[in-house]
């Protein structure tokens, strides 16, 4: 197989990288079961599932968290999502 360069993947059309994109996410799927979490990350995960478990009214449902950080890509759009920015640094 040919290697390519991030400047090769920028001369591709949208739809080719996307679909560059969409072959690589699906070789990175195909061996995910075989990748193994070093015991630092899976002590990070337990310490952060244990915070949350403490404590489930801490978090931000993932709906909130998209809205802010589509906000924070596009904050020329004004932001219709002020009330979730509120929620959030309420329960912090």
């Amino acid at each position: 197989m040919k290697k390519i360069t991030a400047t090769d993947a920028l001369e591709l059309s949208i739809s080719e990288r996307i679909q560059l994109v969409e072959d690589i996410w699906d070789t990175i799927i195909a061996k995910a079961a075989s990748v193994e979490l070093t015991e630092e990350e899976k002590k990070i995960i337990d310490a952060r599932l244990e915070k949350y478990h403490q404590n489930p009214e801490l978090g931000s449902p993932w709906e909130d968290v998209y809205k802010l950080e589509k906000y924070h890509q596009n904050p020329e759009l004004g932001s219709p999502w002020e009330d979730v920015y509120k929620r959030i640094v309420d329960r912090q």
